[in-house]
Order: structure tokens, then sequence, then C-alpha cells
């Protein structure tokens, strides 16, 4: 079979990635033109408010209804772990089918630095490489087609394979102009419209079920959050312990909230901040409830680490501009729970207790398995091994994890 590789980060994908995919079977009468993913580039940082399981999955979604015309959505370079490279990756998978003829779907811009890749003699044993034409996102121009030749032929040349080029429009958007437009945008607007010619329709559905992108929703119509400024933030603030758990439970929580078709960009933010007050000194603690005119429980006075929760909900309205009140609830009772949470509060709860880095409660395989089964017996399993283990302990308990355990234990007897 002769197959075509289109990789990228799809971040997000767009009408010129399926356009040059397209172009490519047409031209090449390639038998399939199989669409993958980057996982983890070396090269690049991957921008904008998704993870990885999102660019997949939004990927996945839009290359479902081009299969009748002989695209296919491969997970392949989702095994890899760490950085991947393309000699690696490219590797792997004339492994996996030595007996196709691929070619390596690459732009113009990719052509010109080719050579500059790691291992480029090797990627060239593997495949050869179909080039598109592209402008350039600076100059908003692309090569002369003479010009693009002259360097197809050089690069087939020394490297010992066959580079062709592409006839395919030129398809004038880009995946950081999408990113931008859709920041803009206001949960629940209606954009489906504006964008329908720009993203496939299953990726726009998926970004708009789980409003990916989006940088204004959490603090009102004309204030904007931004992500990245507050990973910035919660960076010179935290230990580097806590600001690497923030970052767990913050993807961790992301992929919760795609389980449960929870607007997946609101988890990640309220995963990123539950524990923005987690270094202040606890003296502090007492001083800021003080000035909130809040109540400080006799377990928080025994305990004074419980108050980051609640303290870090001030924090998070005060210094990051959350009103969301969903938000900031899931914040004030990732440690302790209570009766009767939102979604987001039990999201938020479980990924604080399950994110990849913990490794000392009981049962955490299990646990993290029903995480992504059933949450809100997940959320009574943990309720109830925490009271376990602070009673062998004879640690202090919050009476609040007490009667959230309570609450949830007699859901399940009702049900």
């Amino acid at each position: 079979m002769k197959k075509g590789i289109l990789g990228g980060t799809f971040n997000p994908i767009h009408m010129g990635h399926i356009n040059a995919a397209l172009s490519a079977k047409r031209q090449l009468q390639l038998d399939e033109v199989i669409i993958m993913p980057s996982g983890d580039p070396p090269h690049k940082e991957v921008k904008g408010s998704v993870t990885k399981n999102a660019r997949f999955e939004m990927t996945r979604r839009a290359v479902e209804q081009y299969e009748d015309e002989g695209l296919h959505f491969s997970d392949f370079e989702y095994r890899f772990s760490g950085d991947t490279y393309s000699y690696i990756i490219l590797g792997e998978f004339k492994k996996e089918n030595p007996a196709d003829e691929l070619w390596f779907i690459i732009g113009e811009d990719s052509l010109l630095t080719f050579q500059h890749w790691v291992r480029p003699e090797t990627i060239a044993k593997y495949v050869n490489l179909a080039v598109l034409p592209r402008k350039d996102e600076k100059t908003k121009k692309a090569l002369k087609r003479t010009d693009l030749l002259k360097k197809a032929k050089e690069v087939s040349e020394q490297f010992n394979t066959r580079v062709e080029v592409i006839d395919s429009e030129l398809f004038d958007v880009s995946s950081s102009y999408l990113r931008d437009e859709l920041s803009k945008r206001h949960f629940g607007e209606d954009f489906s419209d504006e964008l329908s010619a720009d993203i496939p329709k299953g990726a726009l559905s998926y970004i708009k079920e789980h409003r990916l992108y989006e940088d204004i929703r959490l603090t009102g119509p004309k204030v904007s959050f931004d992500y990245e400024e507050a990973r910035k933030s919660l960076k010179n603030r935290l230990s580097k312990k806590r600001y690497q758990h923030s970052l767990r439970v913050s993807d961790t929580a992301f992929s919760l909230a795609l389980r449960y078709s929870y607007p997946a960009y609101t988890a990640r933010v309220a995963g990123l901040l539950h524990d923005c007050a987690k270094d202040i000194p606890e003296d502090d603690y007492f001083s800021i409830m003080k000035d909130n005119k809040l109540e400080v429980s006799k377990a928080e006075k025994r305990s004074p680490y419980l108050l980051h929760a609640k303290v870090g909900a001030l924090i998070a309205k005060k210094e990051y501009g959350i009103t969301d009140p969903d938000v900031l609830a899931s914040i004030r009772t990732h440690t302790t729970g209570e009766p009767d949470m939102s979604l987001l509060q039990k999201i938020i709860f479980v990924a604080d207790y399950i994110e990849p880095g913990r490794d000392k409660a009981m049962r955490l395989s299990e646990i993290r398995e029903m995480a992504f089964s059933d949450i809100d017996l997940c959320v009574r399993e943990i309720l109830f091994d925490t009271l376990k283990y602070l009673e062998s302990t004879k640690s202090d308990i919050d009476p609040a994890t007490r009667e959230t355990y309570e609450y949830y234990r007699r859901e399940f007897q009702n049900g």
C-alpha cells in the first residue's frame, strides 16, 4: 500500500490540514493518508489551553467525517512518552508497516530546514517527502514554485529520497489565528457559522463542548484569564514540589472533565489554582480569615494547614480574578469536600487525590480506575479511606470530612 502520513500538533486541526491531506492523496495516488497528532514535540512548545489528550480527541473527531475519502486518524505517537523526534516515530511506524511505501507530508517551511532536523538521513530511509506550498506566517508569502521545485531537487539528491511538490491551494488560515479567534468567544455564544469554513465540524463541536481555548469565561465578559500567566505566577509563588503537583492536578482535572463532559478548560484552571495558598505561612491564614470576616473551626485552629483551601479561594478571587462560584467552591472544598458537591467540586477533589505524583494513599490503582467510571463512588471511597487513615494515625479530623462522607454514604444506600 501507498500511505501518506500528516503529522502536527493540530492545535486546533483546521481545513488547511484536511485539504492538504486530500491533495496529497489525489496527486500521489495514495491508498490512504494517516493523520497523526504529535505527542510532546521536542522542537516547539504546544501553545494554548489544551492537553495532549484533548488534541488527540479533537483531531480524531475531525477526521472521522473524512474516512470515506481515505483519511484515517492514528494515535500511534500517543504510545510514546517524553519528547519524540520524527526519525524515531517514522522508524517505529516503518517497522509496523515494512511493506508499505510511505510518504511524509510536510510544509515548504519544513523542507527548507530539513537538513537541520535531527537525523534527516535516517528519516529519508523510511519515507519519501511530499511538500505542500505554505505561506510564511510572518511574511504571508510562499516560495515561487520554481524555487520550491529547486529546493525539492536539492533535498532529494542530498538524502537520496523522492521529494514531490504537491499542487495544493494555499489555505489562508493558521492554528494560531484560530486560537486567537476562539479565545475571544463567550461560552454559550454560537460561533459555528463563522468558523465552520475553517474548522472541521467534529473538531468545532468538541471545542464548543469543552470550551477549549477560552480565556474570557471565568471572570466575566470583559476580563481575561490567562492560563499561562497564572502558571508562571504560581511557579514563583509555590515550592517546586507544590508547583509540579498543581500542574498534575490541573491536567488530571482536565482529563476527568473530558470524561464527564464538563467544560474542560474551567476544570483545568480550577486544578491549577487549587493550592495557590499552600505555601503561605500558617500564621498568615488566621489574619486573612479575620480580615475577610470568615470563621475558623476548632479543627482548623488545631491544624492550620486545613485553611489553605479557604484562603486559596480568596486568593483565586482577589489576585487571579476568578469570580465563577463553581471554581471558587471547588478550590474551597478540595481538601475536605462538602455534602452535595457540584461536578466540578468532585472533579477537583478527586484530581487532587489521584494525580500521577501521588503514591502513598491506599488502593490508589483501584481509586484511579474508579475515578473514570463512577466519580460519585470514587468520592465516597476516597472519603472512607481518608477517615480510616486519619483515625488510625489519631490525626485531627475536620468535621466537614466526616459530614461529607456520611452524605455520600447515605446517597449510595438510598440509591
